[in-house]
């Protein structure tokens, strides 16, 4: 029976940028109801404790359940509880009530190949099929669908845009993959892709993080890709 396999999985920090100060999380785990979750989140830099809530939002997708966003409530909940308990300057304890914010894009892949996606931001899916080409994209489709202010999952209620979001659902052959992105390193990929490029196959050329990082560092000195945190989750479908 096929199965989905995560390949690679990885955080690189912007430049200058450390894995204490980078603010994207990624989940993954196979379920004992045969479903495969993942999910990514990019945490606004604006906010405080940013990462800590994009790894809430990337844990609360993994429990066995249908493929929808979790109940908020409790997460931002869990959020205020811990976060009061972090010590913080003076000067930047008034920043606690604005709480924070994340992008979060999340994926259930059943035995069968059936995946079912939700997103709030910009983050994006890519179904590749086994050659690399581009079978889909989503929620964008090329790099003039992203937004210049996305809305976002927000600890506080009022600001956070939990209605505002998208869901897909496709099919996997045997030898597909689907990348997860956040916004810096999806945006290049569908730029490349717009020109006819296939990014997919630059994926084939990175296995330990410090590749990754050091590829992300040619395109950012290239001026190809902002300088950004930049997360990826590479998963397969295979025999």
């Amino acid at each position: 029976m096929p199965k989905v396999e995560a390949i690679f999985c990885a955080v690189a920090e912007q430049t200058g940028g450390s894995s204490d100060t980078a603010e994207d999380a990624y989940a993954i785990r196979r379920g004992e109801d045969g479903i495969f979750r993942a999910a990514i989140a990019d945490g606004a830099s604006d906010g405080i404790f940013s990462r800590f809530w994009a790894e809430i939002l990337t844990q609360a997708w993994l429990p066995e359940r249908t493929a929808s966003l979790p109940p908020l409530e409790p997460l931002r909940q869990f959020w205020r509880e811990k976060a009061a308990e972090k010590p913080l300057p003076w000067n930047m304890a008034a920043r606690l009530a604005q709480g924070a914010a994340a992008a979060f894009l999340g994926v259930a892949i059943s035995p069968d190949g059936v995946w079912q996606a939700v997103a709030v931001g910009d983050c994006l899916l890519a179904h590749l099929r086994q050659d690399k080409s581009l079978a889909l994209s989503f929620p964008f489709t090329s790099v003039d669908d992203f937004p210049d202010l996305p809305l976002l999952l927000h600890t506080d209620p009022v600001r956070s845009a939990e209605t505002q979001k998208w869901t897909m659902k496709g099919t996997l052959e045997e030898g597909d993959e689907l990348l997860l992105m956040t916004d810096a390193l999806a945006h290049w990929y569908l730029q490349e892709t717009g020109r006819g490029e296939k990014p997919g196959v630059w994926f084939e050329k990175i296995s330990p993080p410090e590749t990754f990082a050091h590829r992300l560092r040619h395109l950012r000195t290239s001026q190809r890709l902002r300088d950004d945190d930049a997360t990826l989750v590479r998963l397969r479908y295979s025999p």
